[in-house]
């Protein structure tokens, strides 16, 4: 399990490492690949993001990072660290605020799909023959 969420690419989905999984043992039940992710989350080694309407995604463990998804494509960006440490410092001196943990995702446009082009509808744009 940990190979297939290695493997496949950061944030991942619960069918992709079935998917994953299965080719490498077909006899691994789809309630087992959830089952194994839930205790890799529960552990820690894993951890598991909501990141746009596609359900949840899921990484390997690492220092705390935010993202930023665009919503028209769906590419996730990883904020650099500087911008979480900011905002830690901002709320323990405006609040006194202890940060033990950050989740924090920001949905937005990405650029390329915010270029001239495609702004005006705010989707991909598709040529037609």
């Amino acid at each position: 399990m940990w190979q297939a969420i290695q493997t496949i690419e950061p944030h991942c989905t619960a069918e992709q490492v079935t998917a994953w999984v299965k080719g490498a043992d077909p006899r691994v039940a789809r309630s087992t690949v959830y089952r194994i992710l839930a205790d890799l989350c529960s552990s820690g080694d894993v951890v598991v993001a909501r990141l746009d309407a596609g359900g949840l995604r899921y990484e390997l463990a690492a220092a705390e990072h935010p993202h930023a998804v665009c919503q028209v494509c769906g590419k996730v960006i990883h904020v650099g660290d500087e911008l979480l440490q900011t905002l830690e410092e901002q709320l323990a001196a405006t609040v006194g605020f202890r940060t033990v943990r950050i989740d924090l995702t920001v949905n937005g446009v990405c650029r390329d799909c915010a270029a001239p082009s495609r702004r005006t509808t705010g989707r991909p744009q598709h040529n037609h023959i």
